[in-house]
Protein backbone atom coordinates (compact mmCIF):
# COMPACT_ATOMS: atom_id res chain seq x y z
CA UNK A 1 0.00 0.00 0.00
CA UNK A 2 2.72 2.42 0.86
CA UNK A 3 4.69 1.56 -2.28
CA UNK A 4 1.66 2.15 -4.39
CA UNK A 5 1.00 5.52 -2.73
CA UNK A 6 4.59 6.65 -3.32
CA UNK A 7 4.36 5.66 -6.96
CA UNK A 8 1.21 7.75 -7.45
CA UNK A 9 2.81 10.79 -5.85
CA UNK A 10 5.83 10.45 -8.13
CA UNK A 11 3.53 10.30 -11.17
CA UNK A 12 1.69 13.47 -10.05
CA UNK A 13 4.98 15.31 -9.56
CA UNK A 14 6.21 14.25 -12.95
CA UNK A 15 3.02 15.48 -14.63
CA UNK A 16 3.26 18.85 -12.87
CA UNK A 17 6.91 19.30 -13.98
CA UNK A 18 6.01 18.57 -17.61
CA UNK A 19 3.14 21.08 -17.45
CA UNK A 20 5.43 23.82 -16.12
CA UNK A 21 8.03 23.18 -18.81
CA UNK A 22 5.31 23.54 -21.48
CA UNK A 23 4.17 26.86 -20.07
CA UNK A 24 7.72 28.14 -20.02
CA UNK A 25 8.18 27.24 -23.66
CA UNK A 26 4.99 29.06 -24.72
CA UNK A 27 6.08 32.44 -23.19
CA UNK A 28 7.94 34.43 -25.93
CA UNK A 29 11.16 36.08 -25.00
CA UNK A 30 11.22 39.94 -25.08
CA UNK A 31 13.98 39.88 -27.61
CA UNK A 32 11.80 37.94 -29.99
CA UNK A 33 9.55 41.01 -30.67
CA UNK A 34 12.35 42.91 -32.41
CA UNK A 35 12.99 41.47 -35.78
CA UNK A 36 16.32 42.25 -37.27
CA UNK A 37 16.24 42.87 -41.02
CA UNK A 38 17.78 40.26 -43.12
CA UNK A 39 21.18 40.98 -44.44
CA UNK A 40 19.95 40.79 -48.03
CA UNK A 41 17.61 43.86 -47.52
CA UNK A 42 20.40 46.36 -46.57
CA UNK A 43 21.06 48.64 -49.61
CA UNK A 44 24.56 48.77 -50.76
CA UNK A 45 25.90 51.80 -52.66
CA UNK A 46 27.90 50.50 -55.50
CA UNK A 47 29.67 52.41 -58.22
CA UNK A 48 28.19 52.32 -61.73
CA UNK A 49 29.75 50.05 -64.25
CA UNK A 50 32.96 51.43 -65.68
CA UNK A 51 33.53 53.82 -62.73
CA UNK A 52 35.70 53.30 -59.71
CA UNK A 53 34.44 53.49 -56.18
CA UNK A 54 36.45 56.64 -55.42
CA UNK A 55 35.21 58.43 -58.56
CA UNK A 56 31.63 57.66 -57.65
CA UNK A 57 32.10 59.05 -54.14
CA UNK A 58 33.71 62.22 -55.53
CA UNK A 59 30.79 62.74 -57.91
CA UNK A 60 28.28 62.37 -55.09
CA UNK A 61 30.31 64.77 -52.95
CA UNK A 62 30.35 67.41 -55.69
CA UNK A 63 26.60 67.02 -56.13
CA UNK A 64 25.97 67.61 -52.43
CA UNK A 65 28.34 70.57 -52.41
CA UNK A 66 26.36 72.19 -55.24
CA UNK A 67 23.13 71.62 -53.34
CA UNK A 68 24.61 73.19 -50.20
CA UNK A 69 25.78 76.18 -52.23
CA UNK A 70 22.36 76.62 -53.81
CA UNK A 71 20.60 76.49 -50.45
CA UNK A 72 23.11 78.96 -49.01
CA UNK A 73 22.47 81.41 -51.86
CA UNK A 74 18.71 81.12 -51.33
CA UNK A 75 19.16 81.81 -47.66
CA UNK A 76 21.29 84.89 -48.36
CA UNK A 77 18.68 86.26 -50.79
CA UNK A 78 15.88 85.65 -48.30
CA UNK A 79 17.83 87.45 -45.56
CA UNK A 80 18.54 90.40 -47.89
CA UNK A 81 14.89 90.67 -48.97
CA UNK A 82 13.72 90.60 -45.38
CA UNK A 83 16.25 93.30 -44.42
CA UNK A 84 15.09 95.51 -47.29
CA UNK A 85 11.47 94.96 -46.29
CA UNK A 86 12.26 95.91 -42.69
CA UNK A 87 14.06 99.10 -43.73
CA UNK A 88 11.29 100.08 -46.14
CA UNK A 89 8.62 99.50 -43.49
CA UNK A 90 10.49 101.58 -40.92
CA UNK A 91 10.95 104.40 -43.43
CA UNK A 92 7.26 104.39 -44.36
CA UNK A 93 6.30 104.40 -40.69
CA UNK A 94 8.59 107.36 -39.95
CA UNK A 95 7.24 109.23 -42.97
CA UNK A 96 3.67 108.55 -41.87
CA UNK A 97 4.24 109.95 -38.39
CA UNK A 98 6.27 112.86 -39.82
CA UNK A 99 3.42 114.04 -42.05
CA UNK A 100 0.51 112.94 -39.86
CA UNK A 101 -0.36 116.61 -39.18
CA UNK A 102 -0.95 117.42 -42.85
CA UNK A 103 -4.67 116.64 -42.77
CA UNK A 104 -5.13 118.60 -39.55
CA UNK A 105 -3.28 121.64 -40.97
CA UNK A 106 -5.48 121.79 -44.05
CA UNK A 107 -8.50 122.20 -41.77
CA UNK A 108 -6.79 124.49 -39.26
CA UNK A 109 -5.18 127.02 -41.62
CA UNK A 110 -8.48 128.71 -42.63
CA UNK A 111 -9.09 129.40 -38.92
CA UNK A 112 -5.62 130.94 -38.66
CA UNK A 113 -6.36 133.06 -41.75
CA UNK A 114 -9.53 134.39 -40.15
CA UNK A 115 -7.60 135.30 -37.00
CA UNK A 116 -4.98 137.19 -39.01
CA UNK A 117 -7.63 139.09 -40.96
CA UNK A 118 -9.32 140.05 -37.70
CA UNK A 119 -6.02 141.41 -36.35
CA UNK A 120 -5.43 143.42 -39.53
CA UNK A 121 -8.90 144.90 -39.41
CA UNK A 122 -8.54 145.78 -35.72
CA UNK A 123 -5.22 147.54 -36.36
CA UNK A 124 -6.92 149.92 -38.79
CA UNK A 125 -9.42 151.14 -36.19
CA UNK A 126 -8.65 154.53 -34.56
CA UNK A 127 -8.50 153.20 -31.00
CA UNK A 128 -6.33 150.20 -31.87
CA UNK A 129 -3.26 151.62 -30.13
CA UNK A 130 -4.99 151.80 -26.76
CA UNK A 131 -6.79 148.47 -27.02
CA UNK A 132 -5.42 145.80 -24.70
CA UNK A 133 -7.66 143.21 -26.34
CA UNK A 134 -5.83 143.59 -29.63
CA UNK A 135 -2.48 142.98 -27.96
CA UNK A 136 -3.86 139.83 -26.35
CA UNK A 137 -5.08 138.52 -29.72
CA UNK A 138 -1.67 139.25 -31.25
CA UNK A 139 -0.01 137.33 -28.44
CA UNK A 140 -2.28 134.34 -29.11
CA UNK A 141 -1.42 134.53 -32.80
CA UNK A 142 2.31 134.51 -32.06
CA UNK A 143 1.91 131.56 -29.71
CA UNK A 144 0.06 129.60 -32.39
CA UNK A 145 2.83 130.24 -34.92
CA UNK A 146 5.43 129.19 -32.33
CA UNK A 147 3.66 125.89 -31.67
CA UNK A 148 3.27 125.20 -35.38
CA UNK A 149 6.95 125.92 -35.98
CA UNK A 150 7.82 123.47 -33.20
CA UNK A 151 6.21 120.71 -35.26
CA UNK A 152 7.86 121.79 -38.51
CA UNK A 153 5.16 124.12 -39.87
CA UNK A 154 6.49 127.36 -41.34
CA UNK A 155 4.93 130.17 -43.43
CA UNK A 156 6.13 130.65 -46.99
CA UNK A 157 7.81 133.95 -47.80
CA UNK A 158 6.22 135.38 -50.92
CA UNK A 159 6.14 139.17 -51.28
CA UNK A 160 9.27 140.51 -52.98
CA UNK A 161 10.51 137.01 -53.86
CA UNK A 162 10.94 135.53 -57.31
CA UNK A 163 7.89 133.53 -58.33
CA UNK A 164 8.38 129.81 -57.64
CA UNK A 165 5.57 127.52 -58.89
CA UNK A 166 6.40 124.98 -56.17
CA UNK A 167 5.64 127.47 -53.36
CA UNK A 168 3.48 130.09 -55.11
CA UNK A 169 0.25 130.02 -57.08
CA UNK A 170 -0.33 133.02 -59.34
CA UNK A 171 -3.92 134.26 -59.36
CA UNK A 172 -3.24 137.56 -61.21
CA UNK A 173 -0.63 139.32 -63.30
CA UNK A 174 0.19 142.98 -63.06
CA UNK A 175 1.82 144.88 -65.94
CA UNK A 176 4.35 147.17 -64.35
CA UNK A 177 7.86 148.50 -64.76
CA UNK A 178 8.40 149.14 -61.05
CA UNK A 179 9.32 145.50 -60.34
CA UNK A 180 11.31 142.99 -62.37
CA UNK A 181 9.24 140.52 -64.34
CA UNK A 182 8.43 137.39 -62.35
CA UNK A 183 8.49 139.11 -58.95
CA UNK A 184 5.73 138.54 -56.41
CA UNK A 185 4.26 141.98 -55.68
CA UNK A 186 1.20 141.01 -53.64
CA UNK A 187 0.17 138.12 -51.38
CA UNK A 188 -3.53 137.32 -51.13
CA UNK A 189 -3.26 134.19 -48.98
CA UNK A 190 -0.26 132.96 -47.01
CA UNK A 191 1.11 129.52 -47.74
CA UNK A 192 2.66 127.01 -45.32
CA UNK A 193 5.07 124.08 -45.45
CA UNK A 194 5.33 120.98 -43.25
CA UNK A 195 8.97 119.86 -43.08
CA UNK A 196 9.92 119.87 -46.78
CA UNK A 197 6.37 119.41 -48.11
CA UNK A 198 4.04 122.22 -49.22
CA UNK A 199 0.75 121.99 -47.34
CA UNK A 200 -0.75 125.03 -49.07
CA UNK A 201 0.90 127.31 -51.67
CA UNK A 202 0.73 131.09 -51.39
CA UNK A 203 -1.82 132.88 -53.57
CA UNK A 204 0.04 135.80 -55.15
CA UNK A 205 0.09 138.46 -57.85
CA UNK A 206 3.09 138.43 -60.18
CA UNK A 207 4.66 141.37 -62.01
CA UNK A 208 5.01 141.08 -65.78
CA UNK A 209 6.58 143.37 -68.37
CA UNK A 210 4.22 145.78 -70.15
CA UNK A 211 2.95 144.69 -73.52
CA UNK A 212 4.28 146.25 -76.74
CA UNK A 213 0.96 147.91 -77.62
CA UNK A 214 0.94 149.68 -74.26
CA UNK A 215 4.46 150.95 -74.89
CA UNK A 216 3.45 152.31 -78.30
CA UNK A 217 0.44 154.10 -76.88
CA UNK A 218 2.62 155.57 -74.19
CA UNK A 219 5.17 156.80 -76.75
CA UNK A 220 2.43 158.36 -78.85
CA UNK A 221 1.07 160.24 -75.88
CA UNK A 222 4.57 161.42 -75.04
CA UNK A 223 5.07 162.69 -78.59
CA UNK A 224 1.81 164.61 -78.41
CA UNK A 225 2.98 166.21 -75.20
CA UNK A 226 6.25 167.26 -76.85
CA UNK A 227 4.54 168.99 -79.86
CA UNK A 228 4.59 172.90 -79.66
CA UNK A 229 1.30 174.47 -78.89
CA UNK A 230 -0.15 176.76 -81.60
CA UNK A 231 -1.89 180.09 -80.90
CA UNK A 232 -5.25 181.12 -82.26
CA UNK A 233 -5.50 180.83 -86.02
CA UNK A 234 -4.93 184.12 -87.89
CA UNK A 235 -7.72 185.28 -90.14
CA UNK A 236 -6.72 185.38 -93.79
CA UNK A 237 -8.08 188.49 -95.50
CA UNK A 238 -10.30 187.80 -98.46
CA UNK A 239 -10.50 190.34 -101.25
CA UNK A 240 -14.04 190.69 -102.27
CA UNK A 241 -14.31 191.77 -105.92
CA UNK A 242 -17.20 193.97 -106.74
CA UNK A 243 -18.63 192.88 -110.02
CA UNK A 244 -20.17 196.30 -110.58
CA UNK A 245 -16.77 197.98 -110.48
CA UNK A 246 -15.58 195.86 -113.35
Amino acid sequence: MEDERERKEKDVCADSDEHKEGELQEVPSPEGDVESPPEDDVPEVSAPAGESEEGHVDAQLRKYEEMVKEYHDRWLRAVAEFDNFRKRTEKEKEKYFEYALEGFLKDFLPVLDALEKGVEAAEKSPDAASSGLLEGVKLIHRNILTVLEKYGVKPIEAKGKVFDPYYHEAVSRVHTTEYPAGTVIEEYQRGYTLKDRVVRPSLVAVAVAPEVSDEKEGSKEAEKDREPSCGPEEEIPVNIIDEGSE
